[in-house]
């Protein structure tokens, strides 16, 4: 018996130690992490909560069906198009139905060939489509601290393609990227958009679930109505056992 006991302490010994063990290695593991905003190396910054520079902010916030055409050079030398309209999309006004498309579809490849001809000294007429897809703005991204030699290539590129560009007026650079502003731009007084097919079944199936809800929600079955016999007038209670004659 006193073999099992000094066993077990052992293991107890041994279980704190690895404990002890864990808890160190995970603190140095997570030491840097720690360290690195009072260095000030950490990669993740605070921020103004702006996705946009002030003036475009400021001139879409009356009007936040204009759009900003976001160019971003990547790191192999592709060039990233979005559209951002008004302030910039939110968290709460992403769709995952349309962030996993995967189609550009016809306003996609619209955007893709603007960019491109935009990007690059074409010649191509840009007046057409920043109308139809009302984008006022156009912001080539700033690259990273250390950019690649093809991203440095695309974005100087870019950047001259946009300062030549007669259809755009160069407003400067920003924290957030150099800004272009296409000032030939017609306000278009639309309704409010009409609802695709998928759109609305998407609103019906909603509202079948809803339904089916509200129905199973209602009680389908009988309620059982206790009756205290005692408080019956007129009646006794049953006897429940027979007298006994032969006490």
């Amino acid at each position: 018996m006193g073999a099992v006991v000094v066993g077990v302490d052992a293991l107890g010994r041994a279980s704190v130690g690895v404990g002890i063990a864990g808890l160190l290695a995970a603190a140095l593991a997570v030491a840097p992490l720690a360290a690195a905003p009072l260095d000030g190396s950490a990669p993740v910054a605070g921020s103004d909560g702006r996705m946009l520079p002030a003036l475009v902010v400021a001139a879409t916030g009356p009007h936040p069906q204009l759009g900003t055409l976001v160019l971003t050079a990547r790191a192999d030398g592709s060039l990233v198009a979005e559209v951002e309209r008004g302030a910039g999309t939110t968290l709460d006004a992403e769709s995952t139905l349309w962030s996993t498309r995967t189609g550009l579809g016809r306003t996609g490849r619209e955007i893709a060939d603007l960019a491109g001809n935009l990007a690059s000294q074409s010649g191509a007429d840009v007046s057409t489509p920043l109308q139809r897809l009302q984008l006022e703005f156009v912001v080539l991204a700033p690259p990273p601290a250390a950019p690649t030699t093809a991203q440095q290539a695309l974005q100087q590129r870019a950047s001259e393609s946009l300062d030549g560009n007669a259809t755009l007026t160069a407003v400067g650079s920003t924290s957030l990227g150099t800004l272009w502003r296409f000032g030939g731009l017609h306000l278009a007084h639309t309704s409010s958009p009409a609802r695709t097919p998928l759109g609305v079944a998407v609103l019906v199936a909603q509202g079948v679930i809803v339904a089916l809800a509200l129905l199973l929600a209602i009680p389908t079955g009988r309620r059982r109505r206790v009756v205290n016999e005692a408080s019956l007038p007129g009646e006794d209670p049953a006897d429940t056992f027979d007298e006994d004659d032969h006490g």
